[in-house]
């Protein structure tokens, strides 16, 4: 998720996306691309710019999702087991573009099947009503508890209509993006 509106939070966004891309054909360490891709951003944005950042990729051997957050919200992570527990997972790194040559850590957690995992922007968490009520990490949290059994496309879409319903129809414009990427451990 991209500081700022506007042409500026394009080109930012830009220069991500091709900087990972580039990053992600070389076999480096997870660590070492986004320390990279950090550093990238730092030489090309404004002071005031930066990116929040979250990447996780899927160890299939280990059965570990490995991720580094840096400084985007939280994703959560909802149990199967447990009476659907709830996990976030956390930020330990700095937004990107902020500071040169920032050390990124790369956390691990294993997913047991059935185990469903939403990445979102803030956009989702801080959607308005018409009477200035946020939507909020409580509502969002029940919402995924609920569509637990359905498929990713299928909980996106139960989350979309739960907007819609706590907007009254949807007549409130959206502040800012609503992004959400949602998977399901088989």
């Amino acid at each position: 998720d991209v500081s700022g509106k506007g042409a500026g939070a394009a080109i930012l966004m830009s220069n991500l996306q091709a900087s990972l891309r580039m990053a992600l054909s070389t076999d480096l360490p997870l660590q070492e691309l986004v320390f990279r891709i950090n550093n990238l951003i730092y030489h090309n944005s404004l002071s005031t710019q930066f990116i929040t950042f979250f990447i996780g990729i899927w160890d299939n051997r280990r059965r570990l999702f490995c991720y580094i957050n840096a400084g985007h919200n939280p994703p959560i992570l909802l149990r199967a087991e447990n009476g659907g527990s709830i996990e976030r997972l956390s930020q330990r790194g700095i937004c990107l573009g902020i500071k040169k040559d920032q050390p990124y850590d790369c956390l691990e957690v294993p997913l047991a099947a059935n185990d469903f995992l939403f990445i979102f922007t803030d956009g989702i968490e801080e959607y308005f009503n018409h009477r200035y009520q946020q939507f909020g990490i409580k509502r969002m949290i029940a919402c995924f508890k609920a569509n637990r059994e359905k498929s990713p496309a299928e909980a996106i879409e139960a989350l979309f209509k739960e907007l819609d319903r706590f907007t009254a129809g949807g007549n409130t414009p959206s502040r800012d993006d609503l992004t959400i990427i949602a998977a399901k451990r088989q």
